[in-house]
């Protein structure tokens, strides 16, 4: 599908071509934006590019996940300016240890997470203008563990803190996990809401990329068929 070949200069590009499409160039700068998905390949490209890019552009780059996404590579390939807060009991096993990754006992007390991230956030050079990104991946399983209000209130925290430093945010959700008043409590924290989704066609079932919002910012509001065959 071809869309405007238009890039506006306060977005930050995902790497991921459908959604910087769509986004004229991607993420505006210093917003939180939720990414809307089930597991699948897409959406893990999706998180796999918006992190390498960052890190290729030596841009300070947090990660905040259970483990589960495989960071192998990016570690491998990586100075000092990739961020890994690990929440899971077995973080050990997942992952060597680097002076920047932070390996957590879970979800289950947030409050080392925060003071993991405050620590982070602390020692980051202030007079360095780059962007900054940052992936959330245990949004959904925050949000089973804590329930909506503690979630909520987590995350009303964190994200102005994160802008504050200077983050473009890209959280990630499983909305089939969650009932839709716990995921209305949460998606309305963020700016911007970009979905990943099936529909039934005439092969079978397709995948499609669709920006739902993207406050006070210009985007295309087009379905985007995808591919499998993207790297």
């Amino acid at each position: 599908m071809e869309v405007a070949n238009v890039t506006f200069s306060d977005r930050i590009p995902t790497g991921y071509e459908p959604v910087d499409d769509l986004l004229f160039g991607g993420i505006p700068e210093r917003h939180a934006a939720v990414l809307t998905s089930p597991a699948n390949d897409e959406r893990n490209l999706l998180i796999r590019r918006f992190l390498e890019t960052g890190i290729k552009a030596g841009q300070i780059t947090f990660l905040v996940s259970t483990g589960a996404f495989n960071t192998k590579t990016l570690t491998a390939r990586t100075q000092m300016n990739f961020y890994h807060f690990i929440c899971n009991p077995i973080a050990d096993v997942i992952t060597k240890s680097h002076p920047n990754t932070f390996k957590l006992r879970g979800i289950e007390n947030l409050l080392d997470l925060n003071i993991a991230l405050n620590s982070a956030l602390r020692k980051l050079n202030s007079t360095v203008k780059k962007p900054r990104r940052c992936c959330i991946q245990i949004v959904s399983d925050v949000l089973l563990h804590h329930k909506a209000v503690q979630t909520r209130r987590w995350l009303t925290r964190l994200l102005p803190e994160l802008r504050a430093k200077g983050f473009t945010i890209l959280a990630v959700m499983d909305l089939g996990m969650h009932s839709f008043q716990e995921s209305r409590a949460v998606l309305d924290l963020f700016e911007g809401e970009i979905s990943i989704y099936e529909e039934p066609g005439s092969k079978g079932k397709g995948r499609f990329l669709a920006i739902k919002r993207m406050t006070g910012k210009e985007y295309l509001e087009t379905e985007m068929p995808l591919s499998h065959d993207r790297a």
